[in-house]
C-alpha cells in the first residue's frame, strides 16, 4: 500500500474522472508516436483521444485510478483488458467518444484512424504470438502525474491488474516505446520478449513486455 493513496476501479465513471485520467495519460504520452502520427502533435486533440480511450476502457475493460486521499484527485491510472479483448476492439468502446473523435479529426489524419491504427493493432497482436493477447491480460495507458512519481504508485496500479491475471494463471503483456519506459518496466519485473519494428507506424520500435504468473 502507498501512504495516502487509494486504488479504485472506475466503473460508470463521472465525466470529471475521465477528464483527469485523460489529462494524466496525455501529458505522459504526448512525446510518443501516437500523438505525433495520430494527432499531429496537437495536445488538445491528443487529450480528446485519451478521453475516448479511457471512457471505452471503463465500458469494456478495467480502468484503475490512483486517488490522492488528501485532495481526492486522480494522480495515476492504468487500463487492463482480459484475454481476447483490446483497445478499440468492440463497438461499445468505440461508441464512448472514439467514433466522434474520428469523425472530426482534420482530413489529413483520417487515413491514420480508419486504416493505419487498425493495422498497428494487428501487428501487435501478431507479434504477441505464443501467450499473446488471446491468452493474456494486456495493460495500456499507464501513467502517473509527474509530481507523484517515485512513491510506488505505478507499482501499486500495476499490481491491481496483475492480481486479475494471476487469478487466471495468465501473463500480462504490454508495449513500450521509449528507453526510459523500457528500463522502468524491467525494474518492475517485466521481461522484454521482443522488439517490434512497426511498419504501420513509420518503422518505430516498440518493446513487447511480458510477466508470467504460475502458468
Amino acid at each position: 500500500m502507498v501512504e495516502n493513496i487509494s486504488i479504485r476501479r472506475l466503473q460508470n465513471p463521472k465525466a470529471p474522472e475521465i477528464d483527469q485520467v485523460a489529462r494524466i495519460v496525455s501529458d505522459a504520452l504526448i512525446p510518443g508516436t501516437l500523438a505525433h502520427l495520430g494527432c499531429g502533435g496537437d495536445k488538445e486533440l491528443f487529450r480528446k483521444l485519451q478521453r475516448a480511450f479511457a471512457a471505452g476502457v471503463a465500458v469494456s475493460g478495467h480502468l484503475f485510478a490512483a486517488f490522492d486521499d488528501k485532495s481526492g484527485e486522480i494522480v495515476g491510472s492504468i487500463a487492463f483488458f482480459e484475454p481476447g479483448k483490446t483497445v478499440l476492439g468492440d463497438e461499445a468502446q468505440r461508441a464512448q467518444g472514439f467514433d466522434d473523435f474520428v469523425a472530426h479529426v482534420p482530413p489529413e489524419l483520417t487515413l491514420f484512424w480508419t486504416v493505419t491504427a487498425y493495422e498497428a493493432l494487428a501487428e501487435v497482436d501478431e507479434a504477441a504470438g505464443e501467450g499473446g493477447k488471446e491468452r493474456a491480460w494486456s495493460a495500456h495507458s499507464f501513467a502517473v502525474r509527474e509530481e507523484f512519481r517515485g512513491r510506488g504508485i505505478g507499482k501499486a496500479l500495476l499490481a491491481t491488474g496483475e492480481a486479475l491475471a494471476e487469478a487466471d494463471r495468465m501473463p500480462v503483456i504490454f508495449e513500450a516505446e521509449h528507453l526510459h519506459n523500457v528500463l522502468v518496466y524491467k525494474h518492475l519485473g517485466y521481461n522484454a520478449v521482443q522488439v517490434l519494428r512497426m511498419k504501420s507506424m513509420g518503422n518505430r520500435e516498440y518493446t513487447v513486455f511480458r510477466k508470467g504468473f504460475a502458468e
